[in-house]
């Protein structure tokens, strides 16, 4: 049966709330009470769940971590899983970043393509499945997710009290299937300044998330009475932190700089910085930190140097490493420990997602296959992906499947111009609720 088709009908509807939603600045900020990521992520969490309780879904706010809206009857559970945090805006924007602009069939914003249209295309694929008279013989859920930019942390909260999906799937990759997720490892070293053989000092500062590439950085060297000496700057361009090789690392070109000045000669955080060249410099591979992987079918290790802050007292960089599922992360954090203590710096893991596999066989592999090939007419070819996605997070019972088609134009996520065509958007949906109706039949 073909019903994923019957979404297309909804979308003025789709394209209203997407703008809407967009919006919302939804970036995380510090917590408060019942906000533990910040005010601008719950307004956002709370537009997708008042939209759902309007459509005539039973919702749950999960104490401001997560929220899902929910369809049907039963003790098994098929989900979607989406997220409403985006990275941080950036700068070099054409369009306005909040301002949901539409130029030729396109909206763009922060978010439009990072996860906003695939949250908005998952609740309406609901909404369709509801409105066409159809009975899910599993309950059939949307879950809001809060954190994904930054650590996946919301999802760990919410399965301590929801119950966890029997199939899933999480729509912030690429079609058709992902059955392969590389591994992904965040971690900062850490480093106590005392002072050196120059009373000057340097303050370096750049980068705004772990899974982006930075695009500026800036650095000025200062006396010890705080007078300004030296001022440097570095552009570059941004990209997913999955991908570094598409972006130009602002840090790792200034850091080249600096090393080189003889002014930063002497500076007590010199050797920090020159452990950094040295180690990581401009490779993306992690050759000379000793971790370089590469297998030809779940592809190669990557190093994102994603940020820097050194000031008078202290020096830190993250780390955002990715790797392919027969690579193992213990390994690599143990190497990466060793090199960096016997430089005398500390290390800090801030996150650390092991690779996902799934067989193949799995029944879930057959559901979306399914979906896929019915809307499509194409083939459902599984694939490894670099990105870390939610789906992680489901223990053995979801992939990533989605939004993004194969061939289809660059949306910019996680840059500048960051956008969705309108017509990504519906044919995603079309899908989306092709695969619903698929996960809840038994």
């Amino acid at each position: 049966m073909h019903i994923g088709h019957s979404v297309r009908q909804y979308e003025k509807e789709m394209v209203h709330h997407l703008r809407r939603l967009i919006q919302i600045q939804s970036v995380m900020e510090e917590a408060k009470p019942g906000m533990p990521y910040g005010e601008g992520v719950n307004r956002a969490l709370h537009y997708m769940l008042d939209l759902a309780s309007e459509m005539g879904f039973q919702t749950a706010h999960v104490n401001g971590y997560t929220g899902h809206a929910e369809f049907g009857s039963g003790d098994e559970i098929a989900a979607v899983v989406t997220h409403v945090d985006t990275v941080p805006i950036g700068d070099g924007w054409t369009y306005p970043p909040l301002s949901a602009e539409i130029v030729d069939g396109k909206i763009y914003g922060r978010g439009a393509s990072d996860n906003k249209f695939a949250v908005i295309a998952a609740l309406y694929s609901l909404y369709a499945l509801k409105e066409a008279g159809y009975s899910p013989e599993r309950r059939i859920r949307v879950i809001f997710g809060t954190n994904e930019e930054n650590g996946m942390h919301d999802l760990d909260y919410y399965f301590e009290q929801e119950q966890l999906p029997d199939y899933a799937f999480v729509t912030d990759g690429g079609y058709p299937i992902s059955n392969a997720e590389k591994g992904v490892i965040t971690l900062s070293w850490i480093q106590k300044l005392e002072a050196g053989g120059s009373a000057n000092w340097i303050r370096i500062e750049g980068g705004d998330a772990a899974n982006v590439v930075p695009d500026l950085c800036h650095a000025e060297v200062l006396g010890d009475d705080g007078q300004q000496l030296l001022s440097m700057e570095r552009t570059g361009k941004s990209s997913h932190g999955a991908w570094p090789h598409n972006g130009i690392n602002a840090i790792t070109q200034l850091i080249e700089d600096i090393t080189a000045n003889p002014l930063c000669s002497g500076l007590a955080a010199e050797p920090f910085l020159r452990f950094l060249q040295q180690r990581v410099g401009k490779e993306l591979d992690g050759a000379s930190l000793g971790i370089a992987f590469e297998e030809e079918i779940h592809g190669r290790v990557t190093v994102n140097l994603a940020s820097i802050a050194v000031n008078r007292e202290e020096a830190r960089v993250t780390l955002n490493i990715r790797y392919p599922v027969s690579a193992k992360g213990d390994e690599i954090i143990s190497q990466l420990t060793k090199i960096a203590g016997d430089a005398g710096l500390e290390t800090a893991v801030k996150a650390y997602m092991p690779a996902l596999y799934m067989s193949p066989d799995h029944p879930l592999i057959g559901m979306l296959s399914r979906a896929y090939e019915t809307v499509t007419g194409d083939p459902a070819v599984l694939k490894s992906m670099a990105g870390g996605t939610y789906a992680k997070k489901l223990r053995g019972r979801g992939v990533t499947f989605g939004p993004s088609f194969p061939g289809s134009p660059g949306t910019n996520f996680h840059q500048a111009d960051e956008n969705i065509g309108i017509d990504q958007l519906m044919r995603h949906a079309e899908v989306c609720t092709q695969a619903l109706y698929e996960l809840s039949k038994k």
